[in-house]
């Protein structure tokens, strides 16, 4: 058989598939049962599935090189095309209607994801138990194999994801409700984590319960019971575990894993404040000005990254996560030397603020994601060579404000005088401030949004705090989270 006879052929027989399972549903609901109905929906996807390898065609869809092929459900021998709009320089591709597209990428594991889906329906909505529990096994038996079209890491969209948290729930519950074998039970528990793994607890939270039954059934209690804790703590109401909720075994295990917290709360904080004993005043530059006058900012910072770091690594830990050296050089920064400091003014014929070069010192470029949201603390290498001369002019701010902010002297930028630092949680520019009665002080850009709504060129916080002050809150506002961070600013 050609490619184009098997192109032709697997359009027939898809169009073909969509009716047949539609009506296994139906009969289904209907409470009716042929099984020859089921048989021939699988047997077509099988006849479908035994088509490859063929070859879809790169050009068939504009909008993209995706070797793709696009079906009209109602006529297998049409051609259908994308619909292509073009408007106010705007090209704009839809699908007609009552098409499907099938792309090469994912075409077979879409065809195994339909016979999953009529075998799994089967298993769960036929009224007959016999039927069920007969294709319970079937479906078992198909969702280990379609978990093999997902090797791990390889997930790259929530459709994937959810494709996944199915076949993994239905292999660990199919499981735990039919087989008796610990070793059969512990491979279906390894084939559950791939999923419990990825899972969304908005989409997939059917997986906490599998996997709570799954391990309590091999006897592994205190691992379900941590699951139970969790979403117990979350939702007292949670309808999952209202069961397990009152259960003596289950109350008993959390009233010694509530005491056993708080001892290991304990040895926890106290291993915090050691280690934020030690970074205290323990400076690279002990002697210099800069450091000495800056040394109370310097150690908050200091002790504020302590808890961020030891707080992350503890959370990996918790999830079974390796703790590599890779990771963890992820909280390594990058301080300056203060020859490369005064080299960087002379070359530059920028004063950078003190605060900046005793953080530079002591502390170090970075940050970006772990200490901070968006962007990390710049390196003096980070700083454009083109932007040194708009650097080093004067800043237009007088008194922590501008005047007719939209209306500056011509050649003047708002700018003038800053380093750029980074972009806030709101994704707003923030600017450092080089000179003037301002320098030291961190500015926000929201120019963008116009007068009417607020925009304006302004310091980034209520207080017009200084560099050091305003990292100091931007750390804090990681450990926080976003939505429980001060108001009192727009943070980095």
């Amino acid at each position: 058989m050609t490619n184009a006879e098997k192109i032709n052929r697997l359009k027939h027989l898809y169009i073909t598939s969509e009716k047949l399972i539609d009506g296994v549903e139906e009969m289904i609901d209907e409470n009716r049962w042929k099984e020859k109905e089921v048989t021939h929906a699988i047997s077509v996807v099988d006849e479908m599935l035994a088509l490859f390898p063929l070859t879809f065609s790169e050009g068939a869809l504009q909008s993209t090189r995706q070797p793709a092929l696009m079906i009209n459900l109602a006529d297998a021998d049409d051609e259908p095309v994308e619909l292509v709009t073009k408007e106010n320089g705007l090209t704009t591709y839809r699908q007609p209607e009552n098409t499907t597209i099938l792309y090469q990428v994912s075409v077979q594991t879409i065809l195994e994801d339909k016979k999953f889906w009529v075998l799994n329906y089967v298993a769960n909505y036929a009224r007959d138990e016999k039927v069920k529990a007969q294709y319970r096994h079937l479906t078992l038996a198909q969702g280990k194999k379609c978990i093999t079209n997902f090797p791990e890491g390889s997930y790259v969209a929530s459709w994937q994801e959810d494709m996944m948290a199915i076949y993994a729930n239905q292999v660990g519950w199919f499981s735990c409700l039919d087989e008796e074998d610990p070793v059969k039970l512990e491979e279906a528990l390894a084939l559950l984590e791939k999923g419990y793994k990825i899972h969304d607890p908005n989409r997939h939270k059917y997986l906490e319960d599998t996997k709570t039954r799954l391990l309590l059934k091999l006897g592994k209690t205190a691992e379900a019971y941590k699951i139970v804790a969790a979403a117990l703590k979350k939702d007292p109401k949670d309808p999952d575990f209202q069961d397990l909720k009152k259960d003596p075994a289950y109350l008993a295990w959390a009233k010694n894993a509530k005491s056993a917290a708080k001892e290991e709360e304990k040895v926890y904080q106290q291993a915090v404040e050691e280690e934020m004993q030690r970074v205290t005043d323990n400076f690279r530059h002990p002697d210099h000005p800069f450091v000495q006058q800056h040394a109370a900012a310097l150690n908050l910072l200091k002790r504020l990254m302590v808890t961020v770091r030891m707080d992350d690594i503890r959370d990996k830990e918790q999830q079974g996560e390796t703790v590599s050296s890779e990771y963890l050089d992820g909280f390594k920064l990058r301080t300056c030397s203060l020859k490369q400091i005064e080299s960087f003014e002379k070359k530059s014929g920028i004063v950078l603020p003190d605060e900046y070069k005793a953080y530079l010192l002591e502390i170090g470029s970075g940050g970006e994601g772990v200490y901070y949201g968006n962007d990390g603390v710049p390196a003096l290498s980070d700083l454009p060579k083109s932007d040194y001369k708009e650097i080093a002019k004067p800043f237009p701010a007088v008194g922590g404000k501008i005047k007719a902010p939209y209306k500056l002297p011509t050649g003047v930028k708002f700018t003038d005088g800053c380093i750029l630092l980074g972009y806030s949680h709101a994704q707003n520019a923030l600017y450092l401030v080089t000179n003037g009665d301002c320098a030291g002080e961190v500015w926000l850009d929201t120019l963008q949004y116009g007068a009417e709504a607020g925009g304006k060129f302004a310091p980034a916080s209520n207080k017009r705090l200084k560099l050091l002050a305003f990292l100091a809150e931007s750390i804090q506002a990681t450990i926080d989270g976003i939505w429980e961070a001060s108001e009192e600013g727009d943070w980095l």
